[in-house]
């Protein structure tokens, strides 16, 4: 009666514990992108009867977001196909993994470039940085900083700064065309 009128449910959950069985037999599309346990994988089975190269994706190809991409497996019940199986990657170019990247050395230097617009600074931040994260540089410049200074001192923060002044240039030198 929903699609007569033209409405339509999306539910999302963590868990799909979190959602009756009832709800699961009527979606028309399961998307996971993490399935950490096995006794997920044996609720899955149950429900879906997967099959072994099903599983295996579960249990080890489901990894999480990275620079490739962020892979998940879903089921599509589509009208004249019937249920599509399989394992997807969703990928998104450099401004968008720096866009949602939530290390903490990424975030502060997302706030840190605020200053020169959102979209300018993911384009400063995703040429040089195009894996979408500068957490690899900042570990090197401050094992780098250690390695020559004895003592506690926090030399994140400066290294974050150094990063930020150095991208804040690039900024400046951006032809406005591009």
């Amino acid at each position: 009666m929903g699609r007569a009128f033209d409405v339509y449910m999306r539910i999302a959950s963590q868990l799909i514990e979190d959602s009756p069985p009832p709800i699961i037999d009527m979606a028309t599309a399961l998307i996971f992108h993490d399935v950490s346990s096995e006794s997920l994988i044996d609720l899955l089975n149950r429900h879906f009867r997967l099959t072994d190269d099903e599983k295996r994706v579960m249990r080890g190809e489901l990894t999480g977001p990275t620079p490739e991409g962020a892979p998940f497996w879903a089921m599509l019940r589509l009208r004249k196909e019937g249920a599509v199986r399989q394992k997807f990657n969703l990928t998104l170019g450099s401004a968008e993994l720096w866009a949602f990247s939530t290390t903490a050395e990424d975030v502060a230097l997302r706030e840190l470039c605020g200053t020169l617009g959102p979209r300018l600074a993911w384009k400063i931040l995703a040429r040089r940085f195009p894996d979408g994260t500068a957490k690899p540089e900042t570990e090197s410049r401050t094992a780098r900083i250690e390695e020559t200074h004895c003592g506690g001192r926090p030399w994140r923060r400066d290294v974050l700064g150094e990063i930020v002044e150095e991208l804040t240039s690039a900024a400046y030198l951006l032809d406005d065309r591009e």
